[in-house]
C-alpha cells in the first residue's frame, strides 16, 4: 500500500481533474506579463489579442474567464509549492476547448500578434458553490481575423503516400 501514490498527490494532478471537453494550453510567460507573479492557480484571466490589420493597430479581448490550472517556472516545478516565492513564472497552464486551443495555436504563429493575459476578478465573485465559469470567446473580429491568416485542414480525411 505504501507504494501506491494518491492522485491528489501526483506532481501535476490538476491535469486529471480538467473540466470535461476541455484540453490543457501552456502559455509562456515573464514576471512581467504574470503582474509580478501575481496571477495564482485557480484565478480566471482574461486573454487579450494584439496585432496589426491593413497598417493599423488592433487590440481587444479575445477570451473571458479563463481559468489558470498551474504556474510553473522554466524547470517544470510549480512556482507557488513553496514559500520561498523565489521560483520565476515561465508558464501558465489553463484549460480550454479544443477549437479555442487551435485558435490561441494559430495566433501565436501569426508574424507581430501578442497574446497577452489580464487578471479578471472572477474568482471573487465565485462562492463554493458555484462551478466553474465557461471560457467565451469575446470578440468574433479577432476570431475571424486569426482564422484569415491560416488554412482549413480537415482532419477527418486520411491521405496516403503512396
Amino acid at each position: 500500500k505504501s507504494q501506491v501514490v494518491k492522485q491528489e498527490e501526483l506532481p501535476d494532478s490538476f491535469l486529471i481533474n480538467i473540466q470535461e471537453g476541455y484540453v490543457p494550453y501552456n502559455f509562456d510567460v515573464t514576471m512581467k506579463s504574470t503582474y509580478g507573479n501575481s496571477i495564482y492557480p485557480g484565478n480566471y484571466v482574461d486573454v487579450y489579442f494584439k496585432g496589426v490589420q491593413n497598417g493599423k493597430l488592433m487590440v481587444g479581448k479575445l477570451l473571458e474567464n479563463v481559468k489558470v490550472l498551474a504556474v510553473k517556472d522554466s524547470s517544470g516545478r510549480h512556482v507557488f509549492e513553496t514559500s520561498d516565492n523565489d521560483r520565476t513564472p515561465s508558464q501558465i497552464i489553463f484549460a480550454v476547448t479544443p477549437e479555442v486551443h487551435l485558435l490561441l495555436r494559430k495566433a501565436e504563429y501569426i508574424p507581430g500578434v501578442s497574446i497577452i493575459i489580464v487578471p479578471n476578478d472572477t474568482s471573487i465573485k465565485l462562492d463554493d458553490s458555484e462551478e466553474e465559469v465557461a471560457v467565451t470567446v469575446k470578440s468574433e473580429t479577432i476570431k475571424n481575423y486569426i482564422e484569415e491568416q491560416s488554412i482549413y485542414v480537415d482532419e477527418s480525411s486520411t491521405e496516403s503516400n503512396n
